[in-house]
């Protein structure tokens, strides 16, 4: 649960420089022979520093889609008077949205929907769900600033 407020990239990257070393170190012993120990060293932690970056800080981090999913909605009256909560489904990973907007909750009374179409920004961190971004979010076609149920 720790794991959840620390961020443990950087301390892996600590841990894994020893590995870095051992490898320039083998990397001089075996295969660069006649070249400097230093030049090996340095060498290795290039490659280690380029992994580093490339595997926790690359494309597999912070990546950014735009999410469209249907919700149910149920009338929220003890939030407000338009106040609409949006029910995503289970394998979405998250529960819901609360919308205070005249103009969602017009027009979801207007068309007398079932099921809404709501367009989400998820932030994926290697793939899977670690938030959501709170300033975009589409009802319909309709933009709102949501809260979170």
């Amino acid at each position: 649960m720790i794991l959840a407020w620390i961020d443990p990239r950087p301390f892996i990257g600590i841990a894994l420089l020893p590995v870095a070393a051992i490898a320039g170190f083998l990397f001089w012993r075996f295969a660069f022979r006649s070249s400097s120990w230093l030049i090996c060293q340095i060498a290795a932690f290039a490659v280690f520093i380029t992994g580093y970056q490339f595997v926790f800080y690359g494309p597999f981090f912070d990546e950014k889609r735009i999410v469209h999913v249907k919700a149910t909605f149920d009338w929220r009256p003890d939030l407000g008077p338009d106040a609409v909560g949006f029910l995503f489904p289970k394998e979405f990973g998250f529960g819901g949205l609360i919308s205070s907007d005249m103009d969602v909750a017009r027009r979801i009374r207007e068309k007398g929907m079932n099921t809404v179409d709501v367009a989400v920004e998820l932030i994926y961190d290697f793939g899977s769900v670690r938030g959501m971004n709170l300033g975009y979010a589409y009802a319909d076609g309709i933009l709102f600033y949501p809260r979170t149920e």
